[in-house]
């Protein structure tokens, strides 16, 4: 059975804004929210997505019982981070850029529609 990729849940629930995750008073959920939520955003702040995380956690425990986004999050590296985990390329190809051609060059003789004499 393969393992559900909690990086990808983190990387959507950034991308519509959220910054800052909490863990419900029990042990075992926050021993859950670790797996789930913590050590995925320190994956994201070692590939550079995330610049910098708080943990939050109770004096006596050493497991974060909050994350929050103190830093920057990078866009590029947020898109890009999901791109490179879907293709192999990794979005390294350089794109060309097409101008458009204003309508006269682009027009020629023999493909102009003549105008009707009203």
């Amino acid at each position: 059975m393969l393992e559900p990729d909690y990086c990808k849940a983190r990387l959507l629930e950034i991308r519509v804004g959220r910054r800052f995750w909490q863990s419900n008073a029990s042990v075992e959920d926050a021993r859950t929210f670790y797996v789930r939520v913590v050590e995925p955003l320190r994956r994201l702040q070692r590939r550079g997505v995330v610049e910098k995380l708080r943990e939050l956690s109770a004096s006596n425990d050493k497991i974060p019982t909050a994350v929050e986004i103190i830093g920057q999050v990078d866009d590029r590296m947020l898109y890009g981070f999901a791109s490179q985990s879907r293709a192999a390329g990794g979005g390294d190809r350089t794109h060309t850029i097409l101008r458009s051609l204003d309508f006269e060059s682009s027009a020629s003789a023999s493909s102009a529609t003549p105008a009707k004499k009203v």
